[in-house]
């Protein structure tokens, strides 16, 4: 397992699996349960971050989406082909997030 920074001392979002059976799952660290799980698109994460309402994940050679704290998938953005998004933030400022997209 592979866990990312939480926005909060309550949640964090966490890589399982192995090689083609890979998902991510995000848990409410009070009360140690996971609260959902999806799999992944791709073989594993870059980065994650935490918005002011849901979590966007970057996946390796794969697309970032967005999903709510209930799991549900709100959007999905797919990079051009050969390139991936290697590091995500919430710009609170700008109310959304932003990511660096490789090459």
């Amino acid at each position: 397992a592979r866990c990312f920074g939480h926005a909060t001392d309550d949640l964090a979002l966490v890589q399982l699996g192995r090689r083609d059976r890979r998902s991510i799952g995000l848990y409410d660290l009070t009360s140690g349960r996971r609260r959902w799980q999806v799999a992944l698109t791709s073989f594993g994460v870059l980065d994650s971050a935490f918005g002011r309402d849901g979590i966007a994940v970057a996946e390796a050679g794969g697309p970032v989406r967005c999903f709510d704290h209930d799991g549900a998938e709100r959007w999905r953005w797919s990079p051009p082909p050969g390139e991936h998004v290697l590091r995500l933030a919430w710009a609170a400022h700008l109310d959304r997030f932003c990511g660096v997209l490789f090459p």
